[in-house]
């Protein structure tokens, strides 16, 4: 059986990112997107002195996230068997987003979400 999945990227820039350790930032996104793509089982690599690398694996998905918490920038890709995958990944960020920053963040979409068959 043929399922479509979709690739979405966010960069984050311009805040401070209200999780900016790695464990943190994987319990948000856990409690934002484990609903959508099934229980992630993740990978963290921490930078010194900061930022971290995270790889989430789910039944319905994959996360990848890189913090550089001396630029306040953070990157979030999701590929997800997903209808909207760009709204799974907007709710995660507003999670992550503490709201009295949220409005002096910057938050771009990659060009368009690629579909692929798998």
């Amino acid at each position: 059986m043929l399922r479509s999945w979709s690739l979405v990227t966010a960069d984050l820039s311009g805040t401070r990112l209200g999780a900016a350790d790695g464990d943190d930032v994987a319990r948000v996104l856990d409690r934002t997107l484990a609903c959508r793509i099934g229980p992630i089982a993740w990978r963290v690599h921490r930078f010194e002195p900061r930022g971290a690398s995270l790889v989430g694996v789910a039944e319905r998905g994959r996360v990848i996230v890189h913090t550089w918490p001396e630029r306040a920038q953070m990157t979030i890709d999701l590929y997800a068997e997903l209808a909207n995958v760009e709204s799974a990944l907007a709710a995660s960020i507003q999670a992550l987003l503490p709201t009295e920053r949220a409005g002096r963040a910057t938050v771009v979409f990659g060009a368009g979400s690629r579909r692929h068959r798998a």
